[in-house]
């Protein structure tokens, strides 16, 4: 017998051990269902890498990525050559980081481009499915004389030193040195839609009248795009005059390009850029609108926008618009033309592309617009938009003037389609006369004249006789007896073109007398055999 103390502290201990059971039971049963239930969903992509270089070394940050269950690591992929297809590797080992979110990649060498990306990697060992924004880097061969990094939250796509988000500054801690050493990009950065910073090692100096000529911006992933430049100068508010401000055309947002610095650019002690090695940068492509930047007021030339020429009717279908020099048509030339008949009906493009001069092949002044059939003369008005500039990003300015006409190109038709031949074309002889007869061509409207050939083969005729539109017979006389005849006759149009002609054949006897014989006999010859049969 339990007292009551006791029968309580029994069922204490009972509902303890129970509830500790029950515990590990689900514990156990817990941990067998997410064994058999694993998580297959990759961590979301890195995103916003940024990149600082120094001596020998490149500091790699980034923001948290996320998962469906937890973030546990990253791992950082790099080379000395850019992986951006599909299938690619990149050429060093890959760094496996843990849960962190800054990491400076060490050893590396000085003036050498590397190329980073990232991805995340969740309990499971899932990986992102893809590389993060590629970001490039160059580690210095003197830091000591490199401007202090000082990172910067805009959302414009800054890549530093070829592709991170990083501005430099602090002028007054960045040191000159009368050295060799030529200078080097450090970064580029698209602080609006058609504006690029881009920040060298120390103080620069750029050479010739038009220091346009010291930079390109091409698409990275498609090189044959550039971006077009259309003013250079110096950040007014950097006195070591190591900060460029490039003016550009419009930049596609998110497009990563890279700018390239030209070898005639070089330090305040002459040393030039190297090219190839240091002399380049990325930077995405950002949508911010404009920024207003101040700078001192300097004496421009006036800009020299493109003006219209003249239009040129190809044909019904085509005509060629000349401007006054080279041109670059909008990335949908459509939306640069458009055409209205005389009605106001709207004549559709087909096509819009700009043509090289045939004389001159460096002219690309020619637009060669294709469209619909067009009514032959028929006046049409062509509308000049928004849109072309020329190779100096001097956009053409539409006016009045724009709404220019044309009248649709009158094609002359040409037949060269022959009329029907005659039919029926049949030959009777009597003695050494051929009367020839035939019936009228179908085409008889067409038909201005008919030739009679004759030969003594079907190869090889002579013309014997022209005859009018309406004849339909016609007799051969003085034939040779015992010769066969072949007769052709053609018809022709007002146009000269004649048919393939009809041939007849007629084969004369040897004499008169023996058309006559040869058919008494013949018919002799039918009646014995008639009565022979009865």
């Amino acid at each position: 017998m339990f007292t009551k103390t006791q029968n309580f502290l029994v069922a204490k201990k009972i509902t303890i051990a129970t509830i500790f059971s029950l515990l590990s039971f689900f514990a156990l049963t817990g941990s067998a269902l997410a064994q058999d239930v694993k998580d297959t969903i990759p961590p979301d992509d890195v995103e916003n890498v940024k990149v600082v270089a120094s001596d020998s070394e490149v500091t790699l940050s980034w923001d948290v990525a996320t998962d469906n269950v937890r973030v546990t690591g990253y791992k950082i992929y790099y080379g000395t050559q850019s992986v951006t297809g599909g299938g690619s590797d990149y050429n060093l080992a890959p760094i496996d980081i843990g849960d962190l979110i800054q990491y400076t990649v060490t050893g590396l060498t000085n003036n050498t481009k590397y190329y980073f990306a990232v991805t995340a990697v969740d309990a499971i060992g899932n990986e992102s499915e893809s590389y993060s924004v590629e970001v490039s880097a160059t580690p210095y061969v003197n830091p000591e004389v490199a401007p202090k990094p000082i990172f910067n939250n805009t959302n414009s796509g800054a890549i530093v030193a070829g592709t991170g988000e990083t501005l430099y500054g602090s002028a007054e801690k960045s040191i000159e040195k009368k050295d060799s050493v030529g200078p080097v990009v450090v970064s580029a950065e698209a602080i609006s839609l058609d504006t690029v910073r881009v920040i060298f090692s120390e103080g620069i100096l750029l050479s010739g009248e038009n220091p346009k000529i010291n930079f390109d911006i091409i698409e990275k992933n498609n090189p044959e795009n550039f971006l077009i430049i259309k003013k250079v100068e110096f950040d007014s508010t950097d006195l070591l005059q190591q900060i460029v401000i490039l003016t550009t055309a419009i930049q596609n947002s998110g497009t990563i390009y890279t700018v390239t610095a030209g070898v005639n650019i070089t330090d305040k002690n002459g040393n030039p850029i190297a090219s190839g090695i240091t002399d380049s940068a990325d930077f995405v492509g950002s949508a911010l609108a404009s920024l207003p930047v101040e700078t001192p007021k300097t004496e421009t030339l006036p800009v020299e926008a493109p003006k219209f020429i003249s239009i040129i009717p190809i044909s019904n279908s085509s005509l060629d618009v000349e401007f006054s020099e080279n041109i670059i048509l909008p990335k949908d030339p459509a939306e640069a033309f458009e055409i209205f008949d005389s009605k106001g009906q709207l004549l559709k493009i087909l096509k819009i592309e700009a043509e090289k001069d045939e004389e001159n092949k460096d002219k690309e002044n020619i637009v060669k617009i294709t469209t619909d059939n067009q009514n032959a003369g028929e006046v049409y008005n062509l509308i000049i938009k928004n849109g072309i500039v020329d190779i100096e990003g001097n956009a053409f300015i539409p006016d009045e003037k724009n709404n220019l006409q044309f009248i649709a190109k009158i094609m002359t038709v040409v037949d060269v389609i022959a009329p029907a031949d005659v039919t029926n074309f049949i030959a009777k002889v009597k003695d050494t006369i051929v009367t020839l007869s035939w019936t009228a061509s179908i085409d008889k409207k067409d038909v201005v004249k008919q030739i009679l050939y004759q030969g003594k083969n079907k190869n090889n005729f002579a013309k014997i006789a022209d005859l009018g539109a309406s004849v339909s017979s016609y007799q051969v006389a003085d034939l040779q007896a015992g010769l066969k005849y072949f007769f052709k006759l053609t018809t022709v149009d007002e146009a000269g073109n004649e048919s393939k002609g009809v041939i007849t054949s007629v084969a004369l006897p040897a004499s008169g007398a023996g058309i006559g014989i040869a058919f008494g006999l013949s018919s002799l010859a039918v009646a014995a055999w008639r009565r022979k049969k009865k």
